[in-house]
Formats: C-alpha cells, structure tokens, sequence
C-alpha cells in the first residue's frame, strides 16, 4: 500500500481551511452564520481585496450568497468595498484586527438586544401606568400591576448597565482592564 506524501502547498491549504472553518465555527458561536466566518477567514488570508465571483469561487456557494455574506460583514463593521485599479468588480477587504472584530461582533448583538428591550419595556411600562390610574382594577388585579411595574423597571436598570458595558468595549476602554497583549 503506497501512501502518498502532501506536497507542501497542499499542506497550507489544508491548514488554511482549516483556519477558515475555525473562523466560521467562532462566527456561529457569536451568533452570527458560519458563512460570514468562512468568507471573511478567506479575505482575511487571502491578504488581498476579493470580488464577490472569486469568493463564490472559493466557497462552492452561490454569488448571490456571498453577496449576502458580505453584506452582513460590512453592516458589521467587519468588512469594506475598497477601489482596485484596473478593476470593474467590487472588491471587498476584511477587518485584519482580531480585537476589533470581536469587539464589533459582542457589541452588536447586545447593542440590538438592549436597544429592542428598552422600547418593550417602555411601552409596557406605559401601559401598566394608565392601568394602575384605573379605579376598576380589583386589589389582586393591582398587586400584579405593581409586581410586573417593578420587574420592568429592574428589567429597564439592566439594560443601562448592558449599554454601558457595551459602551466601555467600544470605547477601549475594556483595554485599560484586560490589556491586548501580556507577556507570560
């Protein structure tokens, strides 16, 4: 039985997928479709901008997905069309910084979260005030109110406090507490 022996060139680009799907796996695990991972592991080491027919090309996916995929980035902050000379195409490029990145993604999803959260909790609690001014409501009926009242305006508290911890990640702030680089 012969084994064959991987030339060196097929040995990074197995290890380079590998990278892309670890990159896609993490996307998922923030929440995010793996495919955005995937196309922006591929620009990221590519090192050059990519049209959408190359990353299309690359993927197996359709173009119409990696319009998509990119979209999503850029709408994250992740990804920008840039200007390639000699280039009818739009070329896309990726954030190349691994803190910037995480940061745009953490605080994207809570920033939506606290941002839905608050307008919910502001109508109901509007609501529960115009039905506590009612005269009709029986004593149980107002403890409830008052009960759910409360819980809305804990709920309401929370929600500062997650907008400011988004606000000290995307300020830098985070930095000064967990710095970017610690020699061990």
């Amino acid at each position: 039985m012969r084994r064959e022996v991987m030339d060196s060139n097929e040995k990074l680009n197995q290890l380079k997928e590998e990278v892309y799907n670890q990159i896609a796996d993490n996307m998922n695990s923030y929440g995010f479709p793996s495919t955005i991972g995937l196309v922006m592991g591929i620009i990221y080491y590519e090192r050059e901008p990519m049209t959408l027919e190359q990353l299309s090309e690359r993927t197996g996916m359709s173009k119409t997905r990696m319009s998509q995929a990119v979209r999503q980035l850029i709408q994250l902050n992740l990804a920008r069309k840039v200007y390639g000379q000699g280039s009818r195409k739009d070329l896309y490029t990726v954030e190349q910084d691994y803190y910037s990145t995480f940061i745009n993604l953490f605080t994207q999803n809570w920033r939506q979260t606290v941002q839905r959260n608050e307008q919910i909790k502001r109508r109901m609690r509007r609501e529960l005030e115009e039905l506590l001014a009612e005269d009709n409501l029986t004593d149980a009926e107002r403890e409830d109110a008052e009960d759910l009242y409360q819980e809305t305006e804990v709920s309401l508290e929370f929600s500062d406090w997650l907008s400011r911890m988004v606000d000290f990640f995307e300020s830098g702030e985070i930095f000064k507490y967990v710095p970017k680089n610690v020699k061990k």
